[in-house]
């Protein structure tokens, strides 16, 4: 939520059009799973860490750019950014556990 003292009971008693993205910002199980996924991989396969740290970095810093994009008040999917900062980061990671 934006303000401390959101509600989620008020706020779908109002008008669906006028509130689509309200007070708060609405983020799917699956987009916060997916990137995670790569992350837990990469722990288990690689005997550095460097790959799953790099993969975790990238996601935070796609969530980071998704979270500027939705704070103006347009929807926009998630996944693209998490999963693209997660590959971006775990391509770091393995390049710098390769040298």
């Amino acid at each position: 939520p934006r303000k401390r003292n959101f509600s989620l009971l008020r706020e779908k008693g109002q008008d669906k059009d006028k509130t689509e993205m309200g007070e708060a910002f609405y983020m799917g199980l699956g987009d916060a799973i997916i990137p995670s996924m790569l992350v837990v991989s990469a722990f288990v396969k690689y005997a550095s860490v460097a790959p799953a740290l790099g993969a975790l970095i990238g996601t935070l810093a796609g969530y980071a750019v998704l979270s500027r994009i939705a704070g103006r008040g347009k929807p926009h999917a998630g996944l693209p950014f998490l999963n693209s900062g997660a590959l971006i980061g775990f391509v770091v990671g393995y390049v710098v556990m390769m040298v």
